[in-house]
């Protein structure tokens, strides 16, 4: 008798694992796919939605300290998370949510102050906040001993399609107020053009 062979799935994910695996399928095969082709015609991504809906069942903080309303979970739990998130229908809603989780908030849960965590990963982390991190990196500026300033934007409502553009208007102003540390902006969107 040959012997076992043991899986990915048996060597890297437990019974937990695979119970975040199945919830997350499950929302994605409920609460998603099926409106997919409705979103599309009506040309809307209801992000604000989805996301309340997500940070409910846990889903956008699976990593992130309890502290902050995240579950503290290992990166094995998030990457079941990621899998079952390429079953989406609409790769634009995968990317939104994963711009969410794993762009715009791993910065802020790793460098920022009390106040920058209070104020938007855990706002981020609920649901209730729909963030987009653009970073601008101004290698030409002076007087910050050559390092690149960051800029951080991070915006608290979805946005119609065709009217995000990036703010380059404002890199002056902001590298100035800046000084060499990375600045987070908050720019509630109203559903107009921010330009």
């Amino acid at each position: 008798m040959a012997p076992k062979v043991k899986t990915a799935d048996r060597i890297y994910f437990s019974k937990d694992h695979q119970m975040v695996r199945k919830a997350v399928a499950e929302f994605v095969k409920k609460e998603i796919n099926p409106y997919v082709d409705q979103w599309e015609e009506d040309e809307i991504a209801p992000l604000k939605d989805i996301f309340r809906k997500m940070g409910d069942l846990g889903f956008l903080g699976i990593r992130y300290d309890p502290k902050y309303g995240g579950q503290g979970l290992d990166y094995w739990y998030d990457l079941v998370f990621l899998e079952e998130l390429g079953h989406i229908k609409a790769l634009g809603l995968a990317v939104a949510i994963t711009v969410q989780t794993h762009m715009a908030t791993p910065a802020i849960a790793e460098f920022g102050s009390e106040f920058l965590k209070e104020t938007y990963l855990k706002a981020a982390i609920s649901g209730d906040m729909v963030v987009v991190a653009n970073r601008w990196e101004d290698s030409a500026a002076t007087g910050i001993g050559g390092d690149q300033t960051s800029i951080y934007v991070v915006m608290s409502r979805t946005f119609q399609s065709g009217q995000m553009q990036p703010w380059l208007d404002l890199t002056p102003r902001v590298r100035e107020l800046a000084d060499g540390q990375p600045l987070i902006i908050e720019r509630v969107l109203t559903g107009e053009s921010p330009a």
